[in-house]
Formats: C-alpha cells, sequence, structure tokens
C-alpha cells in the first residue's frame, strides 16, 4: 500500500514531471499530469491527517477508500479540511485563490481530450498547480 509520504513524493514527480513535457513541446501531456500533481499532493495530506494509506482495506474502510479515489479536486480539497483555510486566504493571498480556482477546474478527463491550448496556458497551469502544491504542502507539516 502506498503510504501519504510517498504520495507526496509522487506529486512532486509528477509536477517536475509536468514541467519536462512542457519544456519538450509536449503541451497535452504537461497539463495533464500537472493537474495529477495537485491531486497527489491533496491525497497525501488527506492520508496524513487521517493516519491512512490510500487505498486502504479492511472492516469499515470501503468507504474511506472509495472517498479517496475521486479526481475531483474541490472535494479532496474539503476532505484534506482546506476549504475553509482557502477561504481565509482570499483576503491575504489573492494570487492563490486565483491559481486554486483555475486548477480546480482540471479533470483527469483530460487524458481522452484533444488539448489545444498555448504554451502560454499550460505554463500558467503549471504555475498555478506548483502554487497550490506549495500551500498544500504548508499544511502537511501543521497540525
Amino acid at each position: 500500500m502506498i503510504k501519504g509520504e510517498q504520495l507526496k513524493t509522487l506529486a512532486e514527480d509528477r509536477l517536475n514531471e509536468a514541467k519536462l513535457l512542457y519544456r519538450n513541446g509536449y503541451n497535452q501531456g504537461a497539463y495533464y499530469i500537472a493537474g495529477y500533481a495537485v491531486e497527489f499532493a491533496l491525497k497525501a495530506l488527506i492520508c496524513k491527517r487521517l493516519g491512512v494509506e490510500v487505498f486502504v482495506g479492511g472492516p469499515g474502510m470501503s468507504e474511506v477508500t472509495r472517498a479517496l479515489q475521486t479526481h475531483h479536486l474541490p472535494t479532496l480539497l474539503v476532505f484534506a479540511v482546506l476549504f475553509t483555510d482557502l477561504q481565509k486566504e482570499k483576503d491575504t493571498d489573492e494570487s492563490l485563490f486565483k491559481d486554486w480556482s483555475k486548477v480546480a477546474e482540471w479533470s483527469e478527463q483530460r487524458r481522452y481530450e484533444p488539448l489545444s491550448c498555448s504554451k502560454q496556458t499550460v505554463i500558467s497551469f503549471i504555475n498555478a498547480s506548483e502554487h497550490v502544491m506549495q500551500w498544500i504542502f504548508k499544511h502537511y507539516s501543521t497540525r
């Protein structure tokens, strides 16, 4: 079973892979992978806070497992107990809220969609993802 700390490392790896794909002209892949980086960062925090592994089985855990299998970033934000924190950040860090709004639109369904977006759109999404991940990881070391 993968543990939260491993998932945190995978999140960082996915972000680096997205940057590499972008630098080599693979915009669709870069966009797609950057979204997964944020997903993994949120799941790492959820696992740490709950004290569970990602896809843990056993009695009474099937609902937790099912919840952790979602790719919906706004849902994961709530499960990570970050929704209220993000609302508070609106007043002090407007750029974080804007970046979250951009990242929250990501969907794993992008893998099936041809994505014709500019390099600027992709690098903007990668940068937004990185900013959001830094904020998530700031919470990883607290509580």
